[in-house]
């Protein structure tokens, strides 16, 4: 019997995560959530995930410091980040993203299946490393 792939959502918008974990569990995934970075490191500390979704903009630690933060633990561990804010025109936040060791970015508004794609692609690749 095959264990679900386990995924952390980390968005500060209720309804995103909702949404989110509804796609994924319909796929087949096992998903929790947080509303913040802290929390999201309280989840990963009592259950690594196979793959974080992170947002970037958050109030509290932002999707950044939560893509730094599993990076430094887990270098191996695919992270997806998304964002619908892009708060100055100099500044492509979802590429600088990419460049900090995102596995991929979507922006939102994104459809289900852009994000199924990008989870499998994301799980795929991780599986080919381990």
């Amino acid at each position: 019997m095959t264990t679900a792939k386990r995924i952390l959502i980390v968005d500060d918008d209720a309804q995103v995560r909702t949404l989110l974990r509804n796609v994924l569990e319909k796929h087949g995934y096992a998903v929790r959530h947080a509303s913040e970075g802290a929390e999201a490191a309280r989840l990963m500390q009592a259950e690594v995930p196979d793959l974080v979704v992170t947002d970037i903009f958050m109030p509290e630690a932002d999707g950044f410091e939560v893509l730094a933060t599993i990076k430094r633990l887990h270098p191996d561990m695919p992270v997806i980040v998304v964002s619908g804010s892009q708060i100055t025109p100099n500044v492509d936040f979802l590429h600088l993203a990419g460049r900090l060791g995102a596995h991929s970015v979507l922006h939102k508004p994104f459809r289900p299946q852009e994000l199924i794609h990008a989870v499998e692609q994301a799980l795929d690749g991780a599986s080919a490393s381990e």
